[in-house]
């Protein structure tokens, strides 16, 4: 959960372009990622994979994604959970990040690489670990975001573009609201309010 979490912190991806993500839609040398629209994906509806609302983007990714990336094991073989005829079956893919158990595939029972489907456990598991209480997954790429608009000075334009929201819903959703602020404001216009007609 650990190398997924970090990934996510300095990405602001949603969690299923993150567990979706296979290798083949990097480029490490230019830093690139490319969020793209998989049909062979192997997911659990078997429909292959899309990100929300089907539109691929392209990003840059930051140092430290970068570096959660360089040092993951690649491993020779990973697998998709799908669900085909009510049973479920695994297919091959080429995913990032992982977890080892132990699945019957073509009659052999044997540790496999698998595509992590629902990191909930183990995401409890590290909030536990860390003493806080009440953070979602999804947080963390309100946060990312956040630092895009405020600190980083990104448009929403930008930074809808960067995580794969349209300007408006960045906008709605990503400037932020402070009290110290509209109080200074507030007081300054006061006069306003006593205007004949009003």
């Amino acid at each position: 959960i650990i190398p997924l979490v970090r990934f996510l912190i300095y990405t602001g991806c949603r969690l299923g372009e993150a567990i979706h993500a296979e290798w083949e839609d990097f480029d490490l040398e230019k830093g690139i990622w490319n969020i793209r629209i998989k049909s062979e994906c192997p997911t659990l509806r078997n429909e292959g994979w899309a990100p929300k609302n089907k539109k691929p983007r392209v990003i840059p990714l930051d140092d430290r994604a970068l570096e959660v990336l360089v040092f993951l094991p690649r491993h020779e073989k990973t697998w998709g959970s799908v669900r085909d005829e009510g049973k479920t079956v695994y297919r091959r893919g080429n995913f990032i990040f992982t977890s080892r158990k132990k699945v019957e595939i073509d009659g052999v029972k044997a540790f496999r690489q698998l595509r992590i489907v629902n990191p909930k456990r183990a995401w409890e598991n590290l909030l536990k670990e860390a003493g806080v209480q009440g953070m979602q997954i999804k947080d963390i790429r309100s946060y990312f975001n956040s630092v895009l608009i405020n600190d980083l000075q990104f448009s929403h334009k930008q930074a809808g573009a960067y995580v794969g929201n349209s300007e408006l819903v960045n906008h709605a959703h990503y400037t932020a609201v402070s009290l110290d602020e509209m109080i200074p404001k507030l007081k300054a216009g006061k006069d306003v309010w006593t205007q004949p007609g009003i």
